[in-house]
C-alpha cells in the first residue's frame, strides 16, 4: 500500500486487500487508511486517486474499511448473499459449527450471519468512518480487480462515490483508458493521465 501527494492531488494504491499480503509487507491496513484520510483531510485535499488496478482481492473486512471513507451517513456495503442449492447443502456436520446453514428463500439460498465468524457479515448495515472523504475520487481498474477489489469498485460507482476509469492494454502493449476524455480534468488544468502517470 502506497500514499503520495502530486500536485495536490492524493494518490492511493492498495494492491491487495488480503490480510496475509498486508501483514506480509509489514502494513496494518487500518492504520494505513486512518494516517491516509487524516492527512487528506489536514491537506486539505479535494481530488484523490484510488489504483486498484492487479488487485484480486482478499479481505471484504478491508474493503468495507476503505468504502466507509467516502460515505457520512450509514450504508449498506452488500445487500445480500445468494449462495447455490449446492454450497448450501455443504453446510453442514461440523461446518456447521462455523457458518450458518443458509436460509431458503423464494427459491434461492440465503447467506446468514455466523456466531463464530464475521467473514461475509458486511450486508449489514455499515458505519461511516470518522474522517470521511467529500472531494472528488478516481478509481483506476482493470480487468484482474476481482472478488472484493470488484466489490469495492461496484460500491463506489453505485453510490456515485467515484469516476471509475477502465484501463487495459491493446495487443501492442500500448496503455488506454477507456473512459478518458480532455473534460476529465483535476483541479481544473491538468488531466488525470497528466498528474498520474500510470505505468
Amino acid at each position: 500500500m502506497e500514499f503520495e501527494l502530486k500536485d495536490k492531488v492524493g494518490i492511493i494504491k492498495i494492491h491487495s486487500f488480503a490480510k496475509t499480503d498486508i501483514k506480509g509487507n509489514g502494513q496494518n491496513f487500518k492504520k494505513f487508511t486512518r494516517k491516509t484520510f487524516k492527512a487528506l483531510k489536514d491537506g486539505a485535499v479535494s481530488n484523490l486517486v484510488i489504483d486498484l488496478r492487479y488487485n484480486t482481492g482478499g479481505s471484504d473486512g478491508n474493503a468495507a474499511l476503505l468504502a466507509s471513507y467516502f460515505f457520512d451517513k450509514p450504508f449498506r456495503y452488500w445487500d445480500k448473499i445468494e449462495v447455490t442449492e449446492d454450497l448450501a447443502k455443504e453446510i453442514k456436520g461440523l461446518v456447521r459449527v462455523i457458518y450458518a446453514k443458509p436460509l431458503k428463500k423464494e427459491g434461492t439460498y440465503l447467506w446468514r450471519k455466523s456466531i463464530f465468524t464475521r467473514e461475509f457479515n458486511y450486508y449489514k448495515i455499515q458505519r461511516p468512518a470518522r474522517r470521511n472523504f467529500i472531494g472528488k475520487t478516481y478509481i483506476l481498474t482493470n480487468g484482474l480487480c476481482m472478488s472484493s477489489c470488484s466489490d469495492f469498485v461496484a460500491i463506489m460507482s453505485h453510490n456515485k462515490k467515484a469516476k471509475i476509469i477502465r484501463w487495459w492494454i491493446s495487443r501492442k502493449h500500448k496503455r488506454h483508458y477507456a473512459n478518458f476524455k480532455n473534460t476529465n480534468r483535476i483541479n481544473g488544468n491538468n488531466s488525470i493521465a497528466e498528474v498520474y502517470k500510470c505505468s
